[in-house]
């Protein structure tokens, strides 16, 4: 069984054009997305995760052809992918009301929601900020609540957009740590964009490159 399989798809709009002959994600697998600002990444993370359909193609997720005519199978679809955008959308709240806002959607019982948000807090070294309004955060301190919030989930498949590009230099190695543990212990498949082809080569089993729209596996 294949986490992803894309065949023949372009995507895009506003005369953008993603084009994908075909691409397989294994489950469980580390897969780096780099490229420049523009050539397509965000619009492949946003059609992984059954967001925007694909204006040709064949798009299957654990080997099956995705029904976009569906709203009821795309939400249970939806409901395997946590998705970290590139610019996160955080509630004028606590940190940890944030982290705990899709556990309660998920109607996660409230015992195991705080022993959970504890446990991530732990992980990502950021038990101090628990209390803190995120309006009083830095940049890097909100894209921790972000990544909290979607690593908290528990889902089979983590979609991350730059996902330690606001990140302090001194807490970017703890992120990577905690995706690295997801990936190895609990088999998560991992999909991240970066710039960087050194972080790429770091973390990930496999690249792809995207150019001007063009992707070009390794």
């Amino acid at each position: 069984m294949t986490a992803y399989r894309l065949n023949n798809i372009e995507a895009g709009h506003n005369g953008f054009s993603l084009t994908i002959d075909d691409w397989t994600v294994e489950p469980g697998s580390m897969v780096a997305v780099v490229g420049p600002n523009g050539a397509g990444k965000t619009t492949l993370l946003n059609v992984l995760a059954f967001m925007e359909k694909p204006k040709r193609g064949t798009l299957s997720f654990r080997s099956r052809p995705v029904d976009y005519s569906s709203p009821r199978s795309l939400l249970a679809l939806r409901r395997n992918i946590a998705y970290l955008a590139q610019n996160p959308c955080l509630f004028n709240m606590s940190v940890r009301r944030n982290i705990e806002y899709g556990l309660r959607l998920r109607g996660v019982p409230r015992n195991i929601i705080g022993e959970q948000v504890k446990q991530i807090l732990e992980e990502l070294e950021m038990t101090e900020l628990e209390h803190r309004n995120v309006r009083e955060l830095s940049g890097g301190e909100v894209q921790l609540v972000a990544l909290a919030r979607t690593f908290v989930l528990h889902s089979s498949v983590l979609l991350l957009d730059e996902p330690t590009g606001n990140v302090d230099k001194a807490r970017i190695g703890i992120v990577e740590r905690r995706l690295a543990e997801m990936n190895e212990s609990d088999g998560v498949t991992v999909i991240f964009t970066t710039h960087s082809e050194v972080q790429a080569r770091r973390m990930a089993d496999s690249r792809i490159h995207i150019t001007a729209g063009r992707v070009a596996v390794n």
